[in-house]
Order: C-alpha cells, then sequence, then structure tokens
C-alpha cells in the first residue's frame, strides 16, 4: 500500500462493518511500519468510537504501549497541550470560585492564611503548566503575597500571559505592589 493508501487506513474504522480489535491492530501496526506515528493519535480516537464498550480498556491498554513512540510526534503534543489547557481553564475557574467563597467565609487570620497559601500554590501549578523555567522565580515572588484579591488576579493573568517575558513581568509587579503597600 503507497503512502497516500496507509494514509486513509484510520478512517476505515468509521466504515460500515465497524471495528474490531484485530482490525485496530493491524491499522496501528501498518502505521508504524510505514512511520506515520502522526496518524496514532487520530486512530486511537477514531478506535475509541467504533469499538464496543468491551474494547476500550483493551484499546487504552494498547494505545499506552505506544505512547512513547507518539510523544515525539507532533500531533501528540498538540493533543496533549490541549488536554492541558483544557484542565488548567477547568481547575482554574472551579479554583476561582473556591478560592472566592472561602476567601469570604474566612474572615479570621488563621484561615486566611491557608487561603493564601492555596493561591500561592494555585500560582505556582500554572506556572509550572505553563512557564516551567519560572518555577523557582515565581515561589519566591509570591511566597510573601498578602493580597488576595492581587493574587486572585495573578492567576488568571498569568493563565494569559503569552510568553515567558510577560508571566517574569507579571511576577516581578507583583513584588512591586507588595512592596509599595507595606
Amino acid at each position: 500500500m503507497d503512502y497516500e493508501g496507509n494514509a486513509l487506513l484510520p478512517l476505515t474504522l468509521l466504515t460500515k462493518g465497524g471495528a474490531n480489535r484485530t482490525m485496530v491492530e493491524e491499522i496501528f501496526a501498518n502505521l508504524l511500519e510505514h512511520k506515520l506515528v502522526n496518524l496514532l493519535p487520530a486512530s486511537n480516537l477514531l478506535a475509541s468510537l467504533a469499538l464496543g464498550e468491551g474494547d476500550l480498556e483493551w484499546l487504552q491498554r494498547r494505545y499506552q504501549q505506544m505512547t512513547d513512540i507518539l510523544k515525539d510526534a507532533p500531533a501528540y503534543r498538540w493533543m496533549t497541550d490541549d488536554a492541558r489547557e483544557a484542565g488548567l481553564e477547568q481547575g482554574l475557574e472551579q479554583g476561582l470560585e473556591q478560592g472566592l467563597e472561602q476567601g469570604r467565609e474566612q474572615g479570621r487570620e488563621e484561615k486566611n492564611e491557608e487561603y493564601l497559601k492555596q493561591l500561592r500554590e494555585r500560582i505556582v501549578t500554572v506556572v509550572v503548566a505553563r512557564f516551567p523555567k519560572l518555577v523557582r522565580f515565581a515561589k519566591k515572588q509570591v511566597f510573601n503575597g498578602k493580597d488576595t484579591e492581587r493574587l486572585l488576579n495573578l492567576i488568571l493573568d498569568l493563565h494569559n500571559a503569552n510568553n515567558v517575558d510577560e508571566a517574569m513581568q507579571l511576577l516581578l509587579a507583583l513584588d512591586e505592589e507588595e512592596t509599595a503597600t507595606q
């Protein structure tokens, strides 16, 4: 089969006869043989739609066996980046909602310190996910942060930062604001 035929092979999973383990295994093997690893994620996705419930655990195990090969493929990185971004957004929304609710309820200083600690940890989590080179610096910058509103805004600002330089400026601004309020 030529390259074009191999590239279309994953689409056979959606044909009238449906898919089975043997068919999926043959497609995976063919794609690997022809070094078309970029098509493995799409094939896995199509197989998960075409296979029955009883085969999904098998598909997951089989696919995980191939992930070492896939980690270098651009399509794999795109998919994991999208998943990470969606998870980060969901976590930020939930965290902000919970954080605001906690902040309103926690009028006392002891509880406020725990809330500040959680905000600082959330900031570091965003930095780990988006700007890993800045983790050590971010930890130092947010260590003494006391303004809950500023820390909440920093979480959103870091999430929306376009690059490391913007993230660095946001973290530096936190230090300047904290110094100005003391």
